[in-house]
């Protein structure tokens, strides 16, 4: 049995031209060597937000717990061009799920020129407001 060591690319399909090189192989596998992509889910995750604006740097901490140890979460930005930037905590889920809870931190972090009180993120339970808290003088005058 091979697994894909990514879930990332395991969503690319089997159309990918460089596909990844498992260290183990199956005895029953017609092509071994070539892994055979695990089907995911994206789906909206659940936390606990904090943000901190020290200068220029902004950086957004996302934490809680999957029920999925093989699970991944992610901090993505959305394709709206609009700042402050919006962010949604995603879980990438695969269909086989080993059942344990998992505690997670993500980061995101981004430049701003001006200071900024707070950051919205959409999660399963809605929108969240996130104040963001300041260290230093900034902008400099």
């Amino acid at each position: 049995m091979t697994i894909a060591l990514s879930s990332l690319w395991a969503g690319l399909g089997d159309d990918n031209p460089y596909p990844l090189r498992l260290p183990f192989e199956s005895d029953d596998d017609p092509n071994p060597g070539i892994p055979k992509p695990q089907q995911v889910s994206l789906e909206l995750g659940r936390g606990e937000y904090t943000c901190t604006q020290i200068g220029p740097i902004v950086t957004l901490n996302a934490t809680g717990i999957m029920k999925c140890m093989n699970s991944e979460a992610s901090l993505v930005l959305s394709p709206l061009a609009i700042f402050p930037p919006i962010y949604g905590l995603y879980f990438t889920v695969p269909t086989f799920c080993l059942d344990a809870i998992r505690p997670f931190t993500v980061t995101q972090t981004f430049l701003s020129k001006k200071v900024i009180s707070k950051l919205d993120v959409y999660d399963a339970g809605g929108r969240h407001e996130v104040p963001i808290s300041q260290f230093g003088n900034w902008p400099l005058k």
